[in-house]
């Protein structure tokens, strides 16, 4: 339980004495007290999350879903190259996610349909470079 949660209330009261309280006023003393009922409260339902990164409003409101005719015209090394990419985007969106800043959640789905769009163009690739060895 949180220190200062409802069923700890003496403690609450406890902790304001053990606070310098001597120079405030009796107003002073209840707004501490009903400040620090409030922030325990808020810090209870986990709603104390502030980020500290700003805002980038010139960013398009959706980005645009890759489509697997996008990846045609790239070659072998330049699809192998976006793979290693698009990986390397997914491992930061996923390690933004353990570290609790922000990020949106769709873009990992978006990102793992990326890899495996290039890895089944590669896929068809070499399947068809093998085919037309064998003829």
């Amino acid at each position: 339980r949180h220190p200062f949660s409802r069923a700890h209330h003496k403690d609450k009261k406890k902790y304001l004495n053990n606070v310098d309280t001597s120079k405030l006023s009796d107003t002073m003393k209840s707004f501490l007290f009903a400040f620090l009922a409030v922030c325990s409260l808020i810090s209870s339902i986990g709603a104390f999350y502030v980020s500290t990164e700003q805002k980038v409003i010139s960013k398009p409101l959706m980005a645009k879903i890759s489509q697997f005719a996008d990846f045609k015209p790239l070659t072998n090394e330049e699809i192998s190259d976006k793979i290693a990419t698009k990986r390397r985007e997914l491992f930061d969106i996923r390690f933004k996610k353990a570290t609790r800043q922000e990020f949106k959640p769709h873009t990992i789905k978006h990102k793992k349909r990326e890899i495996r769009q290039l890895h089944t163009m590669l896929g068809q690739r070499i399947r068809e470079a093998r085919a037309a060895e064998k003829n």
